[in-house]
């Protein structure tokens, strides 16, 4: 059995059973197409078949380990930027090719709604790596390599936490930036993007361990300018904010995060911006272990609770200081972990559900006000679906419009989208 097997399988399917046409009612939100999403389980009287079992799983399977076995070449190959030589250039091609006819294998042997998005977005992107390397476009190349990578985590990443736990490291060598040498801005967008991969494979433990080496490491070779530079540039602050994510909902240790967030903070000089935005996170925690919503049990009949506690975040999140969003993100990581609980428990009532989506939706709207995976739309019509002609579907409608404002780039809605909106708020609107 190839060693990837075990950590790679089909997605569950969705507890809606409307979700393939979801994705042409965003495509144009999408532009490349890059969506994937991971769906809560189903219904009781609404299972979805996922393709897991069988020959048709079997094959599902492998398509998904060449993928990312074709992935990390890929990443091999581009340590660099795109390669030179004629060599490396074909090399590259061969990958990217590999990837693309794998995702073609995914899209057709996938049973499920939410799996069909996944290999729909895998396909596009593929394609659209295949385009930007064919015309040397080295920025768009890069953007898409690293949104195909995020794209694959977004699926594998959002259930099952008790896997964790028994997941093997796939992606070996956790150096330091600059093990090999100088330090570069390279390295740590390449330790980035196998993070992610490791996400996508459910390898949280080695994931978080590799993310701690990269921001407690010294970066060889710089000077103490560029030192800061370093701590203080946008992939640094990513890679605080993807550590913070993987330690509280894939691992759930929020001791070890606030640890680690100690170390890391002292690397600062005391009322710098990143040593206070570090001392609201810390303190978040600490607040967060002291209280009663801690020992919170995976229970059905704790789902009222969970959502209490998801909305007492939320709200005292929404008090931090203007222009200061990032000081509430481990409020919102918390809020979700509580919300996520309840969504993915395929005992809760409807009304439980529907709030749960709700807040997850609001918290997408928050955590992730750019990203170009429409979570946020698909939480926001889940609530309007199961709560219809309520106050929660009217606020879920209007948090929906506000959402999708800038989300087309200037692009035209398509009319099918234009008409599933109009459903929605017809559905949304109260009696």
């Amino acid at each position: 059995m190839n060693s990837l097997d075990s950590t790679l399988t089909a997605v569950p399917g969705a507890r809606v059973g409307t979700r393939r046409p979801f994705l042409h009612r965003w495509s144009a939100r999408l532009g490349a197409g890059l969506l994937c999403l991971q769906l809560t389980a189903p219904l009781p009287a609404q299972q979805a078949s996922t393709g897991g079992t069988g020959s048709g799983g079997s094959e599902l399977r492998q398509a998904m380990i060449r993928i990312v076995t074709d992935l990390r070449e890929v990443l091999d190959l581009t340590a660099d930027g795109l390669p030179q030589s004629a060599d490396r250039q074909q090399a590259l091609r061969a990958a990217i090719v590999r990837l693309d006819d794998q995702a073609t294998v995914l899209e057709e042997h996938v049973g499920s709604d939410d799996a069909a998005l996944m290999a729909s977005a895998l396909a596009q992107s593929s394609k659209l790596l295949r385009y930007t390397m064919s015309h040397q476009d080295t920025l768009n190349f890069e953007r898409t390599l690293s949104r195909t990578i995020e794209t694959c985590s977004a699926c594998h990443s959002r259930k099952q936490p008790q896997v964790h736990a028994s997941m093997r490291r796939v992606i070996a060598g956790a150096e330091e930036p600059g093990a090999r040498g100088v330090w570069d801005e390279r390295q740590d967008l390449r330790i980035l993007r196998e993070v992610r991969l490791m996400v996508a494979t459910r390898e949280a433990q080695p994931a978080v361990e590799r993310l701690e080496v990269m921001l407690l490491s010294e970066a060889p070779g710089l000077d103490e300018e560029q030192r800061r530079q370093r701590l203080n540039g946008e992939l640094y602050l990513e890679a605080l904010k993807l550590h913070a994510a993987v330690t509280l909902l894939n691992l759930d240790q929020p001791v070890r995060l606030q640890a680690a967030l100690e170390r890391i903070q002292q690397r600062f000089e005391p009322q710098s911006p990143r040593h206070r935005l570090l001392g609201a996170w810390i303190a978040d925690l600490e607040d967060y272990l002291q209280s009663p919503t801690r020992l919170l049990q995976r229970d059905t009949a704790q789902a009222g609770l969970h959502l209490t506690a998801a909305q007492d975040l939320v709200d005292r999140a929404a008090a931090a200081p203007d222009g200061e969003p990032e000081q509430s993100r481990i409020k919102y990581l918390l809020a979700t972990r509580h919300a996520q609980i309840v969504h993915d428990d395929p005992s809760i009532t409807r009304g439980s559900f529907a709030r749960a989506s709700y807040l997850l939706g609001l918290l997408e709207h928050r955590l992730n006000p750019s990203s170009w995976l429409p979570l946020r739309e698909l939480y926001l019509e889940q609530a309007i679906l199961e709560a219809p002609h309520s106050e929660l579907a009217e606020d879920a409608f209007a948090l929906l419009q506000r959402s999708l404002e800038g989300a087309f780039d200037g692009n035209e809605r398509a009319p099918e989208v234009e008409e599933h909106l109009e459903r929605l708020e017809k559905l949304a609107r109260r009696p």
